[in-house]
Formats: C-alpha cells, structure tokens, sequence
C-alpha cells in the first residue's frame, strides 16, 4: 500500500523545495502515506484477531 502510494507521488517527492533537505521532504511523504494508509490496513477484524491471538497470552501470565 505505501509502495503504491509513494509511486502515484514519484514526481512531487523527488522534487525538493529549496528550502528542505531531501531527508525533511521525502519524511513527510512517508508520513502522509502511513497516516493515510493506517485506516484501510487495520481493519476490526483484525483487531478482533489480534485480540484473540494475545488472550492465551493473557491468561498464562495471569
């Protein structure tokens, strides 16, 4: 998802402002897709999953 993102963007993140280091911009892209991203990938049913998976955990700890 984010490798998709940041090939639609290829043109704008490899064109640096003048006034930001190319480490400063190309951060902020990654930023912006993980911000984006982050709601399509976690889903409830994989929270629910997740939750499921650490419950043995849980309960042998306890």
């Amino acid at each position: 998802m984010v490798k998709r993102f940041l090939a639609r963007h290829r043109q704008a993140i490899l064109q640096v402002p003048p006034h930001r280091t190319i480490k400063e911009h190309r951060e902020e892209y990654l930023m912006m897709a993980a911000d984006l991203l982050v709601h399509e990938a976690i889903t409830p049913e994989l929270c629910r999953k997740c939750a499921l998976h650490t419950v043995k955990f849980h309960a042998a700890a306890i």
